[in-house]
């Protein structure tokens, strides 16, 4: 039995997308980007992200994946999609919310995710590689490719603001080893697309008040002996 749950931010063990490079890096995509610099998370509370709110720009620390899918000319991306990323983390969770936070960089609007899908899966059919270097690299990952269920429709991603939330928060609530956000639309400019920030929330039971009435009575019993 088990009564109220909380939330408790965790992080990915690996992460793949179609351009590991771009920005910080594909491990800034969810570092929390509290570090100072050029942005900063504020955090009142380091395990409820519906508190935190993001200030400044974030060029160093967010993550640009470079050559978005739309090889050409072909303005409607490979596969219907500009980009993707992937989540593992490691084991099966009990997944609660996450939030995103869209690219930061004032300069680079058009750079910004406007409409996503998201996956999850336990076991895909087929392993996500990560392209690596430049456009040249990027690839493709198709999720239609076995193992993953989508989640709900297409979602719109707020494009960012100074000083507030998140830009994009939605429930999960499944338990999955993996997710996947795919690019659907984005602002436009082929060098780049990506997001400033990922966190993940999982669902932690909390005993029941009966079990920890029960536990105090134990204790009680103990000490009379």
């Amino acid at each position: 039995m088990t009564g109220l749950s909380s939330a408790a931010v965790i992080a990915p063990i690996t992460t793949q997308a179609h351009n590991l490079q771009g920005g910080g890096g594909i491990s800034s995509l969810y570092d929390d980007n509290d570090n100072g610099g050029s942005s900063k998370i504020t955090k009142p509370d380091a395990n409820d992200p519906n508190t935190w709110t993001a200030t400044g720009q974030a060029w160093p620390d967010d993550w640009q994946g470079n050559g978005p899918l739309n090889v050409g000319t072909n303005a409607s991306g490979t596969n219907g999609k500009f980009g993707w990323v992937t989540f593992d983390f490691g084991s099966v969770t009990a997944l609660d919310e996450i939030f995103i936070w869209n690219l930061s960089e004032a300069t680079a609007q058009d750079r910004r995710v406007n409409t996503y899908n998201i996956y999850y899966s336990n076991a895909p059919t087929v392993a996500a590689v990560s392209g690596n270097g430049n456009a040249a690299a990027s690839l493709d990952y198709d999720f239609a490719s076995g193992g993953w269920t989508q989640l709900g429709g297409t979602r719109s991603l707020l494009q960012w603001s100074d000083g507030t939330g998140a830009d994009g928060i939605e429930t999960l609530g499944v338990s999955a080893q993996y997710i996947g956000l795919e690019f659907i639309t984005y602002g436009g400019n082929s060098a780049r697309v990506g997001l400033n920030e990922v966190v993940f929330t999982d669902t932690i039971p909390e005993p029941s008040a009966a079990i920890l009435g029960s536990l105090g009575f134990l204790a009680l019993l103990r000490r009379r002996r």
